[in-house]
């Protein structure tokens, strides 16, 4: 929307949006489940909006996300707005890397690195073994949209389950494989794809990592 790019930052735009839609900050609030204080404090530029909060007023607002993730200052390496289609199956692997590398924030990816080397380590425990193997396939039967992302996590818990993988491999997929398991919440897994958007970011870090290890 041309004249929303015109808007100096990200409160008065979602000012703009609630009056083109004909909602008020309670009503957004009810509809997508973020407290209306927090809205109150974003529309007013006295917190900056998280991912979560920008996926669901991207719904509820009828709004690309990408717009709103621009005008709330996060960095893209190209403009490839159909990578953001919520109709997308991904029916191509290259478009999950593909959308998991629009995103350029530090920050976010950074965040996510960290809880890859968390569940890197726990996954070499019993009891995060034992979370990963009661938990995956009742996680992974769980999303509405099956896919190519969903048959690489498949095929990397097929992988994980023999014992022909090199220590580093072995790590490197079971650190991805319990990160989805566990939700650990840089992203609430609410929607796909956007939802996991965080699951399809650590998907290509570790993906890049295995190609790495040839």
């Amino acid at each position: 929307m041309e004249q929303h790019s015109k808007v100096g930052n990200f409160g008065d735009l979602l000012k703009i949006l609630l009056d083109e839609k004909e909602l008020s900050m309670g009503e957004l609030s009810k509809k997508s489940g973020i407290d209306k204080s927090t809205i109150s404090r974003i529309a007013n530029n006295k917190q900056k909006p998280n991912i979560n909060h920008l996926e669901k007023m991207a719904i509820h607002l009828n709004i690309n996300l990408e717009e709103l993730l621009k005008a709330s200052g996060y960095e893209f390496k190209n403009n490839n707005n159909q990578i953001f289609n919520t109709d997308s199956d991904f029916s191509n692997f290259d478009d999950i890397l593909g959308f998991a590398n629009l995103i350029n924030d530090k920050n976010f990816n950074g965040n996510i690195e960290k809880e890859l080397s968390k569940c890197k380590l726990y996954v070499q425990t019993d009891e995060g073994k034992k979370l990963l193997f009661d938990n995956f396939n009742k996680k992974i039967d769980s999303i509405e949209k099956q896919g190519q992302f969903t048959d690489r996590l498949r095929q990397m818990y097929a992988d994980f389950c023999t014992d022909g993988l090199t220590i580093k491999k072995y790590l490197l997929i079971g650190s991805m494989l319990l990160y989805f398991v566990i939700s650990t919440d840089v992203i609430p897994d609410f929607v796909f794809p956007i939802g996991f958007m965080d699951d399809l970011v650590a998907l290509n870090i570790v993906t890049k990592l295995l190609k790495n290890d040839k």
